[in-house]
């Protein structure tokens, strides 16, 4: 038998390690499928000194999300976050584990169990990030979502682990 280590993100801060016995390989191996995340674009472009919201996405292949780790990258000279709010889906509606003293660094991690291991919808709206704009009117910046560590998405109740796609940043300018 051959085994693999699984990592999972638990809610609390802490870092949970699985372990998953798979039965012997034979033939081909399987074929993982990707999960995309993706950031939903702003509602208007933002003036200066403004707040605003991007909606975070898990479009889950058609496999249950358990759960997320994943990184925001942007311009601190042009936005700061002011706060990582949890889901329109009910098991990710809680603020995500994240360090808020990242928040005015470029880049910040953020994580999230799904509470209840709930059916997930293909696509999910498992975060919200709430943007300050600190530069001036004209600037702008790349905002990505990249992994936030090895596994950065679990899915189905055996808690396997799948490869991530993001698609292209979202780009923002200031009015």
């Amino acid at each position: 038998m051959q085994a693999s280590w699984i990592r999972c993100v638990v809610a609390v801060g802490l870092t949970v390690t699985a372990l998953k016995t798979a039965a012997p390989a034979s033939g081909t191996p399987g074929t993982q499928r990707a999960i995309r995340a993706y950031l939903g674009p702003p509602r208007t472009a933002p003036a200066a000194d403004e707040t605003f919201r991007l909606p975070v996405y898990v479009r889950d292949g058609g496999e249950d999300l358990v759960s997320y780790a994943l990184q925001v990258r942007y311009d601190p000279a042009v936005l700061e976050i002011v706060a990582i709010d949890g889901g329109t889906f009910g098991g990710f509606s809680e603020r995500p584990v994240t360090e808020p003293a990242t928040f005015r660094r470029g880049r910040t991690r953020f994580a999230a169990v799904n509470r209840g291991v709930r059916r997930t919808h293909r696509t999910t709206n498992v975060a919200n990030i709430v943007f300050r704009v600190v530069g001036g009117s004209g600037t702008n910046t790349q905002i990505r979502l990249q992994k936030g560590n090895s596994t950065p998405i679990v899915v189905n109740p055996d808690f396997e682990g799948r490869p991530l796609k993001t698609r292209q940043p979202v780009v923002v300018t200031i009015r």
